[in-house]
């Protein structure tokens, strides 16, 4: 009951209610000053309303699908990890965390479990949009960090299938 009367004193902020207003016009928006899980349960609850677009001309407006990527920028790593888990107690779908890598020395190591998370991540990114909506959850540090194309990506991934033999 508690945290229903949370959510519900948030969705009648007026401040909060500007910020859907911005994410509905495509705008970037800064959500600060508060702490622990309740970046998290903002961030689901902008989630949670209907974010369209209207597409130009006016003429033939029509309300577009919503977006298939909302990414939100934290500042650590450790951060990161936190705010992955407070969400997915609010929001508990399609959250990729895109990791920093510690040692920047050898960027692509493949004995790395942060760079197979951020390649698993780069991969999914690439996809067909399926209609969901991710949640692309990163630091500055990891979106100032190098990447693979999307050409050596695909050069180097192997397709597994029963009954076809790995050369």
């Amino acid at each position: 009951m508690a945290l229903q009367h949370l959510t519900d004193l948030l969705q009648a902020d007026v401040s909060f209610l500007a910020c859907i207003d911005a994410l509905r016009r495509q705008k970037a928006v800064v959500i600060d000053r508060i702490w622990g899980s309740s970046c998290a349960m903002a961030a689901a609850l902008a989630m949670e309303k209907p974010v369209q677009t209207i597409e130009k001309p006016p003429q033939t407006s029509r309300i577009s699908k919503k977006p298939s990527l909302l990414m939100i920028a934290v500042d650590n790593q450790e951060n990161l990890e936190r705010f992955c888990d407070d969400l997915s107690l609010f929001f508990g779908q399609n959250i990729l965390a895109f990791p920093e890598i510690d040692d920047m020395e050898t960027p692509f190591r493949i004995a790395d479990e942060r760079f197979g998370e951020r390649i698993r991540v780069l991969k999914t990114l690439t996809e067909k949009s399926t209609g969901k909506l991710n949640i692309l959850v990163t630091s500055i540090a990891a979106l100032l960090q190098p990447v693979p194309s999307t050409e050596i990506l695909q050069e180097r991934t192997r397709q597994i299938q029963v009954g076809k033999y790995v050369v």
